[in-house]
């Protein structure tokens, strides 16, 4: 209907303008003589004025309509494009999750091959570590088992005095007295080139030979100028002791952990050196102290 307003504005502005000339229009043409009275003038003003003022306010309320409508119609629009893309979206980066996946499956499955093969020369190993956890579990049984003692209220088993030149280790005999407990301490570092250096070595200092039942001993001793510097070292106890006072019933000890001796601080088991491949690096090199 715009055009039909269009079509009433114009015209009777058309009116209003021919009455501005209509003294001119009855001079010219005499049976137009009464156009010039203003009884006819003033209602034909009037008359064409109220019919440009409505049909201008239909049209621009034609117009708020029409805006609206194409408003809705954008915003109706703009949904389904969001919609479409979201849905597009996440099938892409499904898709894009998938292969990063399976590149980082590749890589780890890569890099663990890579390691082993050449730690292997060394008699060192990395292995997955979830599954070197699990098997270097100790399950508790009634028979004695000495170990490092666990973080507790998160507090370490190992760390520096303040001097920083003393490391202390807590230990523990669980479920039973160990006896004749001999252990060396080695602090290794692995070089960039997967050759394993050791920086230290020290016989741990059981002064009694033996740690009560689900008791805790803390052993201290000094370390050199070498293992202070580093912030990545492994601390690898290997020994042995017996469950019984006399010696009979023997038992193999090992246990390795990792620490930053450079920040004092402890990180955690040291999961990824295989220590049957240490132990026979030991043997090899002859470092078994006891």
């Amino acid at each position: 209907m715009s055009w039909f307003y269009n079509l009433l504005i114009g015209l009777f502005g058309a009116i209003i303008g021919l009455l501005a000339f209509a003294d001119e229009i009855a001079k010219k043409i005499k049976y137009l003589e009464p156009v010039k009275s203003l009884l006819f003038k003033i209602p034909f003003f009037l008359l064409a004025t109220f019919f440009i003022i409505w049909a201008s306010i239909q049209k621009d309320s034609e117009n708020e309509d029409n805006a609206k409508n194409e408003k809705q119609a954008l915003e109706k629009r703009i949904i389904e494009l969001d919609s479409s893309y979201k849905v597009e979206k996440k099938k892409s980066d499904s898709i894009t999750q998938k292969k990063l996946q399976d590149i980082v499956d590749s890589s780890y499955a890569k890099s663990i091959k890579a390691s082993n093969e050449a730690l292997a020369k060394y008699n060192l190993i990395l292995i997955d570590s979830l599954q070197n956890v699990a098997s270097s579990i100790n399950l508790r049984t009634a028979q004695s088992q000495l170990a490092v003692e666990p973080v507790i209220n998160g507090v370490p088993p190992i760390y520096l005095i303040e001097d920083g030149k003393t490391v202390r280790i807590k230990m523990q005999s669980i479920n039973g007295t160990s006896y004749n407990i001999k252990i060396n301490s080695y602090f290794v570092k692995i070089l960039a080139n997967g050759k394993a250096k050791i920086l230290h070595y020290e016989v741990v200092p059981f002064t009694d030979n033996f740690l009560a039942a689900d008791r805790t001993r803390t052993i201290g001793f000094d370390i050199n100028s070498l293992v202070r510097n580093e912030e990545l070292v492994f601390i690898v106890l290997l020994g042995s002791f017996t469950r019984d006072n006399q010696g009979n019933e023997k038992v193999n000890y090992g246990e390795a952990y990792k620490f930053d001796f450079k920040n004092n601080k402890y990180i955690g088991r040291g999961a990824e050196l295989n220590l049957k491949y240490f132990e026979e690096y030991v043997k090899k090199n002859e470092l078994d102290k006891n």
